[in-house]
């Protein structure tokens, strides 16, 4: 077996749905740290790095890259022909297509470079409060760096029950495919899975995959999306499940491009030089120019240590917001009678 050395956290053959119609194909990109767009037309070195996957276990190596290998070479010929038969012949989505979506999906929230540096906050977010706390072992301090990070990141995706844990979350909501009919491409980015959390509460973090009200959205190319919804708050789509929907109104376009956004480690991509959302995103919120920017947040509550971040976290049920006052535009795509009071 050849040594694959660039190893991806977004796969190529995901990224040159979003290519353009030009004679020679480019994918645009928008780099949130500079707020500067460019084309590109060899995909090699988009969302890859150097042995990415690697950790100092020898026994080890490659082997999480043949994995992810495995799980894409599976995929792939399955999304194809769900494309086709969605947008030819107007299928619904089959069991066979969540069953392998739902996989593909737990590893893609779990291996990129967003992932990868939200555990290294959480992990230095509770060492930093056992160090006031006066709690800290100091070899815990000393071993933190990037290879204990990578580390980390690397077990998470060997562990079958992490990405079953995940896949089956998923598993549980209402899933149906937007149709963008505007004229607004869809962005996609380097964090490709996004997700809005159409519940609150002031002690527990509600945009977990699993959380009650999550909306969950995964562009296909730049005219179709993958919707995902908590199966409890929006029990009025079961009706819509595994269909296919119209999207008429850019704003809903400019609300799932401004969560690949916000939501993105770096990189933004689309398939025109269409990035006036992003760079007022980033003008307005200068702080998403930096990578490293602050996404977890430590609460102490009565000797109880809460970290605000979560993939699967289910709080308990609390009162949902009164409909006035909810932000989010997914009440301009339907009727507000499927509303969980």
């Amino acid at each position: 077996m050849s040594i694959v050395k660039n190893q991806h956290y977004v796969p190529r053959n995901y990224l040159k749905r979003f290519l353009s119609n030009d004679k020679k194909p480019k994918l645009w990109v928008f780099d949130k740290t500079s707020s500067g767009s460019f084309g590109v037309t060899d995909l090699g070195n988009v969302c890859g790095e150097r042995y990415f996957y690697e950790t100092e276990e020898k026994n080890n190596f490659q082997t999480l890259e043949l994995k992810l290998a495995q799980i894409e070479s599976q995929f792939w010929p399955l999304f194809d022909s769900f494309l086709v038969n969605l947008i030819d012949k107007h299928k619904p989505i089959t069991n066979d297509i969540r069953n392998s979506f739902s996989t593909y999906l737990a590893v893609q929230i779990l291996r990129g470079k967003r992932t990868r540096e939200i555990i290294s906050q959480i992990k230095l977010s509770l060492l930093d409060h056992l160090t006031v706390n006066e709690l800290a072992e100091e070899n815990l301090l000393s071993n933190l760096n990037s290879i204990e990070i990578r580390n980390t990141h690397v077990n998470m995706l060997f562990s079958d029950e992490n990405i079953n844990l995940i896949k089956n979350s998923l598993d549980e909501h209402i899933w149906f495919v937007y149709r963008n009919e505007t004229n607004l491409p869809f962005y996609t980015s380097d964090n490709p899975v996004v997700k809005y959390a159409h519940m609150s509460d002031p002690n527990f973090s509600m945009d977990g995959f699993g959380s009650e009200g999550i909306e969950i959205g995964f562009p296909l190319n730049s005219k179709y999306m993958l919707c995902l919804i908590d199966r409890k708050l929006f029990f009025g789509l079961n009706s819509q499940e595994n269909l296919c929907l119209p999207l008429t109104d850019k704003k809903n376009i400019v609300h799932y491009n401004h969560l690949q956004v916000l939501q993105s480690y770096k990189y933004v991509f689309c398939s025109s030089n269409s990035f006036g959302l992003a760079t007022e995103i980033v003008n307005s919120l200068p702080y998403l120019r930096d990578v490293s920017h602050p996404q977890v947040e430590i609460r102490t509550q009565k000797r109880k240590m809460h970290c605000n971040w979560s993939l699967l976290q289910k709080p308990p049920k609390k009162v949902i917001q009164n409909y006035d006052n909810r932000t989010s535009n997914i009440s301009d795509r339907f009727s507000r009678t499927w509303w969980a009071y």
